[in-house]
């Protein structure tokens, strides 16, 4: 389970999508996040499905512009 995450290249947004996640028992696999200026992407690899709650909540994210959830 995959999830594409666009934001802006703030210091704090690893740590809150990682506190989300966390919160709903998802372990994540694998991350790669990549920023040029002031924009970031960020690709998680999680352990379960994720819960549309868990998507709500990380779309909520301050300086978080858009989620996509990939169930692959």
């Amino acid at each position: 389970f995959r999830l594409s995450i666009a934001s802006t290249n703030a210091p704090d947004i690893l740590a809150q999508l990682s506190t989300v996640l966390a919160g709903e028992g998802l372990s994540v696999c694998n991350l790669v996040n990549k920023s040029r200026g002031e924009l970031s992407v960020t690709l998680v690899d999680v352990g379960g499905e994720v819960p549309q709650k868990a998507i709500d909540s990380l779309a909520a994210i301050r300086g978080v512009l858009r989620v996509r959830y990939l169930p692959v």
